[in-house]
């Protein structure tokens, strides 16, 4: 009995040995073909962007997370002065795949609020730079929500009547 196990299991592993890069490559010709990439609405380089005049310069607002956060203008020559924010985690969030909206209303748990709006990626390391809406001038919520953990990391709020020059 055990001759005839024997040779139907090197069949079935020749059968699988036919069938499964046949498969594979199938599936490779039959996926979906994916738009490229494009850059989030509001991210901006580290490098583009210089903040002229600071309106707010706070370590504090983040309710016990280490981020610092600076709001000013953007200094480049040619272009209409946007609002900028700079966020630099003086620590390691300990969150993976970081992203930064801005929201009018009051965040509801763990969750995003269904007004947020994304900004960019936080990185872990050095400061980044996001152009806020035109909307953040009245104030709102600053949101670092973890997309891999599903749940938010910290919030801070903005001045109600928007940036304040101090």
């Amino acid at each position: 009995m055990i001759r005839p196990l024997r040779r139907r299991h090197l069949r079935m592993i020749g059968a699988l040995a036919i069938a499964t890069p046949i498969g594979f490559a199938a599936g490779l010709w039959a996926r979906l073909d994916r738009a490229p990439a494009r850059p989030l609405p509001g991210a901006v380089a580290a490098g583009s962007l210089a903040l002229g005049r600071t309106f707010l310069d706070e370590e504090g607002l983040w309710g016990g997370t280490a981020i610092r956060t600076r709001i000013g203008e953007s200094s480049a020559p040619g272009e209409a002065a946007a609002v900028v924010l700079e966020l630099t985690p003086a620590a390691d969030l300990r969150a993976p795949d970081l992203l930064v909206y801005w929201s009018a209303s009051e965040a509801a748990g763990t969750g995003l609020p269904d007004d947020a709006l994304l900004l960019g990626p936080l990185a872990a390391t050095g400061p980044a730079r996001f152009v806020l809406p035109a909307a953040a001038r009245g104030g709102g919520r600053l949101i670092v929500y973890s997309l891999a953990h599903g749940r938010l990391v910290a919030a801070a709020g903005l001045p109600p009547s928007g940036p304040v020059e101090r």
